[in-house]
This record gives structure tokens, C-alpha cells and sequence, in this order.
């Protein structure tokens, strides 16, 4: 039901753009498809783009003559591996005019924004341009004690989150964001709310409830396993009324306060660990098919930053000589959160990849989805499953596989060329010969001009 009402949303957000089958010709010969379907790759193929859609993949001796005819750009993929377009399922848009062009030269032809303080309607200019990727856009709904989130709908009672979701979705948002201080009763009313109307909504679960009941409630994904940990200790509801305080503690900094609960202290946490409780969990999460998008890439950077991460926004409070206790810290969550992603995947649960890229986390835009298909390969999925989470599980997610996330026949024509084949080592996804984006061309030096000129 929540797929329906997602497909539904999406189908209008991108059918208009992926139905373009005339215009430019491009053909890839002699190429290696990677379709990231579960079918083995396809070898020594001609990829023929018309448009924005792939017209047809046939082994190169049996393609058409299509290439000889004037017009048609014509490109020797022989010895390079294609596979779909990659999607960072959890990032935050800032200047669209320069982040699309960092996007498009790391192979990212779509992102979820999950919130960047601008109203959905301030992107619509940008929705039919060429030259920027696809996007989905959410609008934020919170607990009132979270000020330092500029443009959300901050709500009090089950009233104002029922508002708060007709607003949004009057107003162009694809999704709503959940967050963290929602009460019980504002996050219930709103999830009934969006279910009633077909809007769906995803992000934190608030430390108001569970993750298996934030799945019951219908959240479509949630994000950063936050309290997945939590709920599988045996001293859930302590340390759950230890973060309700920390929600409210007037002593708290709002940096200190986001680190508390970015990178929750391992005391009480970690050793409480119940296996039993655990496999209980992800059951019901499996169950109901909800997605996790884990970020670990965050936890990486900050595991291995300089001092420069002390001038972003959430660590500018910390003092230089707690830098190092931090870092250890960090690095200790990252091996456990790991351990948590291969013990989740295991049971059947379903992985998006998504970076937290935005300049008030640090984490930089484009290379880091790279960073974090690596991470989940450490944590246990292999490099299909891998490559899958940033390309056809999107598609699934937002309910239009039918028109993107494999490289098919019949469908968008967003591609990234490789230099070297991703499942033999998923760090080969980095190695980006060119990129398709609605059809449109651009090769390796374009890319690098693209990357230079806003380097500048």
C-alpha cells in the first residue's frame, strides 16, 4: 500500500522526463552491461540511447547499422563496464547550480533530499533542466524543541501534524521527513494522516517510539539506524528516557546535543545487547519492508577527520584536545553499526544508500556515495548488492522500476561507463569514463571540466 501511494507521487514526478524517444542518437559498442538485475553481465553489446531512453541492447554484431548514420554519436566501450545511473537515497541540496555538476561527475543521476530548509516549490525550476539529475523533495515535520531547523513544520499535538501534512503536500513535497523530537501522539497523527491522503513519509524515528513501531506506523525508511541498538537492549526503556532528556536539557548546545545523538555514547548500549530482542526486531522490520539507509560514511568521516571537521557546524563546540576521544569513540560505533548492517542483511532487510552530504554535516557532495557502496560491502553485501542499493532499489523504493534503475531496454537513459568492473571490486564504481544523464553525453573531459570549474 505504501509502494502504491509512492509509485503514484513518482510516476508524475518522472514519467513526463523518460518519455523523450526521439531526439539524439548515442551508441555504445562493444560494452559490458551490468543491468543491476540478479541476471549475469552482458558482454561485448551496443547500448543504442535515443533520447532519454535506452532503445535497445543487442550483441554488437547484430546491432543495427544505426551507428553509421549522421548524426549519431557513436562510443568504443570495449574493455569498460556499464551499469545504471547511481542515486544518493540521503542528502541534503544546497546551490543546485553547483552541486549538480559534482553530482553528474561522480555518476549521480538522482537524489532524495531529505530536507534542505527550502520550500518543495523552490526546486521547480530545476525539474526539466538537462543538465541537473533527478530529485525527489521532502518537507520536514518536527517537534517544536528543534528551532535550529530553518523552514520546518515544527508540531505540538496530533492537530497540528495533521495540518502540517496537508500543508506540505499542498504545497509540491514528494515525501515528508519525519524527525526526532515528534510526541507519540504528533508522530501517530501525522503517519494516519499521510497514509490517508497517499503521501509518503520517512526519515529519524523519533525517540517517541520504536523502529518496529515507526514500521507499523507505515514509515517507509528509516534512516541512520538510529535506536536499532537502542531497541535491542535490555535496558530499552532507561536509556530511552535518558534521550528524551537530552531532547529538552536546557544545558545542551545544539551541536552537542546533534553529537549525543548522531554518535550515541556506548555506555549501557553496546554491552546491553540482546540477540534474542534483536532478531525480534528485524523480523517485524523485514515484515513490513522497510528500507534502512545506514549513512555509515558519516560515521567514517568523522572517524577519520582532521581538526578542519571542528569548523562544521556540529562539532564547533568540541575543544581541540577532545578531538582525539571522539574520533576513537566514532570508530568503535562504525565497527559495531557495520556488524549491525550484515546482521540486518542477513534476515532479508532492505539497504539504500545515502551520504548525509550537506555543509552543515561535512560530508562532501558526490565522492562520498562511493565511500559508503564500499562500506556496505565491508558490512557484509557483496558489490551486486552493493551497486543495487544506490540503482535499482531506488527504482523499487519510489515505485517506477519500470521506467529506471537497470540498464534495460525501454528505460531512462541515465548511465555511468566504467573503466573497471564494480563486481569484481565495488571501489571500481569511482572509475567513471562517462556518464548519460537524460540522454546527454558527457565524457570524461567534460566531466573534468564540470569538477573544475566549481572547484573554483
Amino acid at each position: 500500500m505504501r509502494l502504491a501511494a509512492t509509485c503514484v507521487l513518482l510516476w508524475v514526478a518522472f514519467s513526463p522526463r523518460l518519455n523523450a524517444q526521439s531526439g539524439p542518437v548515442l551508441v555504445f559498442e562493444h560494452a559490458t552491461v551490468i543491468e543491476a538485475t540478479d541476471r549475469p553481465p552482458l558482454a561485448d553489446v551496443s547500448v543504442t540511447i535515443r533520447g532519454a531512453v535506452i532503445e535497445s541492447i543487442r550483441p554488437t554484431g547484430d546491432a543495427p547499422a544505426i551507428g553509421r548514420l549522421p548524426g549519431t554519436t557513436v562510443v568504443d566501450a570495449s574493455g569498460k563496464f556499464m551499469i545504471p545511473g547511481l542515486w544518493d537515497m540521503h542528502a541534503h541540496l544546497f546551490a543546485l547550480d553547483k552541486a549538480f555538476p559534482v553530482l553528474i561527475a561522480n555518476g549521480i543521476t538522482g537524489v532524495r533530499d531529505m530536507y534542505s530548509g527550502n520550500a518543495p516549490r523552490a526546486y521547480a525550476p530545476w525539474r526539466n533542466r538537462p543538465d541537473s539529475v533527478r530529485f525527489v523533495v521532502s518537507g520536514m515535520i518536527d517537534g517544536p524543541v528543534r528551532p535550529e531547523s530553518p523552514g520546518a513544520i515544527l508540531v505540538s499535538n496530533a492537530d497540528e501534524a495533521r495540518l502540517g501534512v496537508e500543508l506540505l503536500a499542498a504545497n509540491g513535497a514528494e515525501f515528508i521527513k519525519v524527525y526526532s523530537s515528534l510526541s507519540r501522539e504528533a508522530y501517530l497523527a501525522l503517519a494516519a494522516e499521510a497514509r490517508r491522503i497517499g503521501i509518503p513519509f520517512a526519515g529519524h524515528v523519533p525517540e517517541t517510539v520504536s523502529p518496529a513501531e515507526a514500521a507499523e506506523a507505515g514509515q517507509l525508511s528509516q534512516e541512520h539506524l538510529i535506536n536499532i541498538l537502542l531497541a535491542s537492549s535490555t535496558k530499552e526503556d532507561e536509556l530511552r528516557a535518558a534521550r528524551l532528556a537530552l531532547l529538552t536539557d536546557p544545558a545542551l548546545s545544539a551541536p552537542e546535543r546533534a553529537r549525543l545523538f548522531g554518535f550515541p555514547p556506548e555506555e549501557g548500549l553496546l554491552d546491553t545487547y540482546d540477540p534474542p530482542k534483536a532478531a525480534a526486531l528485524f523480523e517485524t522490520l523485514a515484515n513490513y519492508g522497510v528500507w534502512q539507509t545506514p549513512t555509515l560514511v558519516v560515521l567514517k568521516r568523522y572517524a577519520e577527520a582532521g581538526p578542519e571537521i571542528l569548523k562544521t557546524p556540529y562539532m564547533q563546540d568540541l575543544p581541540a584536545d577532545k578531538l582525539a576521544e571522539f574520533k576513537a569513540h566514532v570508530t568503535r560505533l562504525l565497527k559495531r553499526y557495520e556488524q549491525l548492517v550484515g546482521d540486518m542483511h542477513r534476515v532479508g532487510i532492505q539497504f539504500l544508500a545515502g551520504t548525509d552530504t550537506s555543509p552543515a554535516t561535512g560530508i562532501p557532495l558526490g565522492e562520498s556515495l562511493h565511500d559508503e557502496l564500499e562500506l556496505l560491502v565491508e558490512s557484509g553485501l557483496t558489490p551486486l548488492e552493493a551497486l543495487q542499493s544506490a540503482t535499482r532499489s531506488p527504482a523499487f523504493y519510489f515505485g517506477v522500476l519500470s521506467v529506471m534503475g537497470t540498464v534495460e531496454a525501454g528505460k531512462s537513459a541515465d548511465l555511468v561507463l566504467l573503466d573497471a568492473n564494480p563486481l569484481d571490486d565495488i571501489r571500481n564504481t569511482r572509475k567513471i569514463r562517462s556518464v548519460v544523464m537524460r540522454g546527454r553525453y558527457y565524457p570524461r573531459e567534460t566531466l573534468d571540466a564540470m569538477l573544475a570549474a566549481n572547484a573554483k
